[in-house]
């Protein structure tokens, strides 16, 4: 997994979508955020949270965000709220 420069700044976000069996990790520096990629820039997915949180284990980070969103808002043409978001422990 890439890490940003400024490492101490950075914040990982576990992102679980709504009716799907993955998650991704994104990469949050202030209001930025970008996918974490693989040494050959391939956005990770993961199976299932274990191995997410696992893989930010390896990387040194105790303490993560998990996120929660909905593609039904983008569906219907709704404005999407704020994505809930809770800390995480790793």
């Amino acid at each position: 997994m890439r890490k940003l420069d400024h490492y101490n700044t950075v914040t990982p976000v576990i992102v679980s979508y709504a009716d799907a069996n993955h998650y991704v990790i994104m990469l949050r520096d202030g209001k930025e955020e970008a996918l974490a990629c693989d040494s050959h820039g391939r956005g990770l997915s993961f199976d299932g949270l274990v191995q997410a949180k696992d893989a930010l284990k390896r990387e040194g980070y105790a303490l993560a965000k998990m996120r929660f969103e909905s593609a039904y808002d983008e569906m219907s043409g709704t404005i999407a709220t704020q994505p809930d978001e809770v800390s995480l422990p790793l």
